[in-house]
């Protein structure tokens, strides 16, 4: 049933809740002026130097306003770091790019890395006429590129002997359908497909896009700080994802825990964020439910909880802990009480922490490496599956 107060509420709440996020974000980029700086200057001295024709190109389109903090981007961040090491030995020239016409900070200070971000426009000039170009583009941005075929980036991409282009799909949500990457595949090039979810990585995928598909899954590369009850702070951090349940569940915990604070994740860095989990008792993911809000907790010894998304979660995982529910309106009604009785029961509380962390460990490990495997195996265009030729659609 709607109620016409919480709906009001939630109107406000997704108008003005920016302002906040933003505010944090300025304060970090302003105490980082001078990392920022170097990184302008850094910049500047290399797209100076003299254009490379002939060179093997893979280009990372990174689309991140200077305020945008995901965990999609700290992904494309990794895979241009692991592509860097498998194919510096070939040749291979590994930049990060904004998309076409798109601007930005010329680093990505929010998340540990070292890499610059450029212009698109500014690597055509540095790399006219590249041998092979390998472009990775993300699902969120793949409708709004290339799609005017006398454009600079086209000609560019036509001008190159051999083109890959590989579609990022991080959020099967977000992914266009076939028919919106029309423009792409009428490119003179190959055309592939990676995936972060497993429960993307099917034969059903890659028959309805009809391109090769890999799951590359995501890899943060991160170090945490475990953290039992005792050593905690009375915090419920919840995730910044806009979600009309939010408020609802967000309003209860207010009035069931006075002792609690409510803490948003939105608008920190990453480092910031890895402390926030650390100290916080409770997490509440409000989006994908399986993704970094929810499993990364577990490593700090916090204890998280979710809806479950069959778009997202891996089956072998639906039910390994109780605090994945099948709908907000179950955890409205059954958060608190599951609060309530760890409050008062620590022990319990650190050992379904631990318990969940153990279950959780083996397999961020075999990420990791998978991470690195499935990139190896995408630039030798091996891939998990590969589709049945459609005689009702143009793609081969």
């Amino acid at each position: 049933m709607e109620i016409p107060i919480l709906n009001l509420l939630y109107h406000f709440y997704t108008k003005f809740k920016k302002l906040p996020i933003y505010g944090r974000s300025i304060l970090f980029l302003i105490r980082h002026w001078r990392e920022i700086a170097v990184s302008f200057a850094n910049r500047r001295m290399l797209i100076s130097r003299v254009p490379m024709p002939g060179e093997k190109i893979v280009v990372v389109l990174f689309p991140a306003h200077p305020l945008r903090i995901t965990g999609g981007l700290f992904v494309l961040l990794n895979l241009a770091m692991i592509s860097r090491e498998i194919l510096s030995r070939e040749g291979f020239k590994v930049v990060v790019a904004y998309p076409p016409h798109w601007w930005g900070l010329p680093c990505y200070p929010y998340y540990p890395n070292k890499e610059g971000i450029y212009a698109f426009s500014q690597i055509m000039r540095l790399f006219p006429s590249p041998d092979t170009l390998y472009i990775h583009v993300p699902e969120c941005v793949a409708t709004r590129i290339f799609k005017k075929q006398k454009s600079r980036e086209v000609r560019w991409i036509y001008s190159a002997r051999q083109v890959h282009i590989n579609i990022c799909n991080q959020n099967p949500q977000l992914m266009p359908t076939p028919h919106q990457l029309d423009h792409l595949y009428r490119l003179p090039c190959t055309h592939t497909q990676t995936v972060a979810h497993e429960a993307s990585a099917t034969q059903e995928y890659a028959d309805r896009w009809q391109i090769p598909l890999l799951h590359l899954g995501a890899y943060y590369g991160s170090t945490y700080t475990y953290r039992t009850h005792a050593e905690k702070q009375n915090i419920i951090a919840y995730s910044p994802d806009t979600n009309p349940h939010a408020p609802a569940i967000l309003a209860m915990l207010h009035r069931r825990f006075k002792g609690f604070r409510l803490y948003s994740l939105a608008g920190i860095p990453y480092t910031t964020y890895l402390e926030a989990i650390s100290r916080s008792k409770y997490v509440i993911s409000f989006g994908e439910g399986w993704d970094g809000y929810f499993w990364e907790p577990f490593f700090c010894g916090t204890v998280t909880c979710c809806v479950r998304s069959p778009q997202f979660f891996p089956e072998e995982y639906n039910n390994f802990s109780e605090r994945i529910y099948t709908s907000y309106d179950s955890m409205l009604n059954n958060l608190a009480s599951l609060i309530e009785k760890f409050e008062s029961n620590p022990f319990e509380y650190d050992a379904h922490a631990l318990e969940c962390y153990n279950i959780l460990y083996e397999r961020i490990e075999s990420i990791k490496s998978h991470f690195h495997n499935s990139a190896y195996r995408l630039y030798r265009n091996e891939f998990d599956f590969y589709p049945v030729v459609n005689k009702n659609t143009n793609q081969q």
